[in-house]
């Protein structure tokens, strides 16, 4: 008989296995579709083949700026434009 804990364990101890196959399987992956691609083809990452960096990539939220950030990069971009054209452009 498990506990709780050791079967939360066991659980986590296998998805941590799992992620591992995953990126190796994932890096044999992108090293063969780039052997393959061609002059003109994209470069693939070992990202593009695993499913957990997938899963990552898809919920992380692009940063939001807080308030005084904003207004810090609003000021910025003022000073650096004169009369609607960036300064070091004709």
């Amino acid at each position: 008989m498990c506990t709780l804990g050791e079967v939360k364990l066991l659980c986590s101890r296998r998805e941590l296995l799992d992620k591992m196959m995953w990126m190796h399987t994932s890096h044999i992956m992108a090293l063969h579709a780039n052997i393959n691609k061609g002059k003109q083809g994209k470069t693939l990452s070992w990202e593009d083949f695993n499913p957990y960096e997938y899963q990552r990539i898809k919920n992380t939220k692009p940063a939001e700026l807080d308030s005084v950030t904003r207004a810090k990069f609003d000021k910025m971009t003022k000073a650096l434009n004169r009369n609607g054209k960036t300064i070091g452009s004709n």
